[in-house]
This record gives structure tokens, C-alpha cells and sequence, in this order.
């Protein structure tokens, strides 16, 4: 089954049930880092904008959309440009992704060159640590309570090597996790057993519990997370100015003013 036209075709649909224009459709999570396992599901991300009167109406338009196949195998949700515009200034890694993302269902980027140089170079690498720190912390909340799955597991150390990578590479991390396991100075011990553990993920079902005892891995996951205070230090803590919002003022008017 070609999942990608259904994707583009149920985006047409969404378009004309709700009188929105999808800026662009992308994927995000496991298949755009690369790590997808053999039933994963498409999460698809999008960023919509209305016609220009809807914005002056004293009643707002939603600012937030979710629809999922019966099948749950696509699974949308999509903010207003504005939503998605005010969270990137955030440096919120998820708009981050789907900025970045290199896999577009419908639509373009092209229109969105400002807000690609902002994920890019502008970003507060302060806030995007702590914000994979979060995520891995979070995940490991859940697998303490039992919900010992590979894709847990991955969202722990997607966090940590995300944050290792801000801190030291002093770059926005890859999307792949793959690239970033690989080329951050891990022992090839760690490296190994990571990698590993990946492909174990990517040949189980969504669903399926890690087997595995993981006496490399723990420790390397609580070694990084004592680092936190050190590493925080010395990262930039870098906010929009104002020509950053000039600029995303700027390019959203032009967008709203395309239909």
C-alpha cells in the first residue's frame, strides 16, 4: 500500500472539510530519525494557515488539529502557522523537526526560508538541551513504571545524545539518529551496544519489550545525565530578537496573502 498519496490525498481532503491551505506535510518521529520499527505508523505533521478574513473574526480558528486512520496507521496533527511560528521562536524541538524534516508528504518549504535559517542558526541551544533532557526523562519515567519498550528506550537516548551533541558539536544535531550515534565521541563499546540495540528496534513490532539486559547501556544513560549541570554551563542561552520576529511577521503575511 502506497502510504505516501494517501497521505497526500487525505491532505487534499483536510483542505477542503476544514478551509484551511496546508502550508506543508511532513513526517516526524521514529521514520524521520530513521529508526522506525517494521509496524510503525506515519506521524504526520502539518502547519495550516486560513483565509486572511478568519483571523479578524472575533471568534479565533482552531489553532491545533489531530485525525487518525481507523486503522491508526496514519496519525495527523498539524498548528496554525501562528502556533507553529510562536513555538519555533521557543526553540521547541518538535517545530524544529518539522522544519528540518526531509521527508514532505504535500506542499513546500519554499516559502519558509526564514523560518529554515532560524532552526538552523538561531536556535537557543540552552532551552533545546534541557528540552532532550526532558524528553529523556520523561521516557525514562515510563519505563521505570513498566512500559519497557524499544521505543522508549529510543526516546531516552534520542534525548541524551541530542543534548551531548548540543553541547559539544555546538551545531543543531541531525535528524538520524543513526549520525548522531555515530559520530559523537562515544566508546565503541557504547557506539556498538547503541547500534545494536537500534537494529533490534528497527526488526521488532512497534510494541515489542527490550530483552535485553542493557549493562552498557544504563550506566552510560545515568553517566550522561549527571552531566547535565556542567554541560549547561557553557551553552548560549540565545533569544529571538527583533528582526527575527520582523522576519517571521513578514513571511506568515505573505503566505496568508498567497490565496
Amino acid at each position: 500500500m502506497n502510504f505516501p498519496n494517501q497521505i497526500k490525498s487525505r491532505c487534499t481532503e483536510l483542505e477542503e472539510e476544514y478551509d484551511f491551505t496546508i502550508l506543508f506535510a511532513v513526517e516526524s518521529g521514529s521514520r524521520l530519525w530513521r529508526m522506525e520499527s517494521k509496524d510503525s505508523d506515519y506521524d504526520v505533521h502539518l502547519v495550516y494557515y486560513y483565509p486572511i478574513e478568519k483571523y479578524l473574526e472575533i471568534q479565533k480558528p482552531d489553532d491545533t488539529f489531530t485525525w487518525m486512520s481507523n486503522d491508526r496507521v496514519l496519525d495527523f496533527n498539524g498548528f496554525d502557522i501562528y502556533k507553529y511560528a510562536k513555538l519555533l521562536l521557543k526553540s521547541n524541538p518538535n517545530m524544529i523537526d518539522w522544519t528540518m524534516s526531509d521527508i514532505i508528504y504535500f506542499g513546500d518549504k519554499s516559502k519558509i526560508t526564514e523560518f529554515v535559517d532560524f532552526a538552523k542558526k538561531h536556535y537557543n541551544p540552552f532551552t533545546l538541551y534541557h528540552s532532550y533532557i526532558g524528553i529523556s526523562k520523561n521516557a525514562l519515567k515510563l519505563i521505570k513504571k513498566g512500559k519497557n519498550h524499544y521505543k522508549k528506550y529510543f526516546y531516552v537516548l534520542r534525548g541524551i545524545l541530542n543534548a551531548q551533541w548540543l553541547s559539544e558539536m555546538e551545531t543543531l544535531p541531525p535528524f538520524q539518529f543513526e549520525t548522531v550515534a555515530t559520530e559523537l565521541d562515544l566508546s565503541p563499546q557504547i557506539r556498538n551496544s547503541i547500534l545494536h540495540l537500534l537494529e533490534k528496534k528497527r526488526n521488532a513490532s512497534e510494541n515489542s519489550e527490550v530483552k535485553e539486559t542493557l549493562d552498557i547501556i544504563r550506566p552510560f544513560v545515568e553517566e550522561r545525565l549527571e552531566k547535565i549541570e556542567s554541560e549547561t554551563v557553557k551553552l548560549l542561552r540565545r533569544k529571538p530578537d527583533e528582526c527575527h520576529y520582523k522576519a517571521f511577521n513578514s513571511t506568515i503575511q505573505k503566505i496568508i496573502s498567497y490565496k
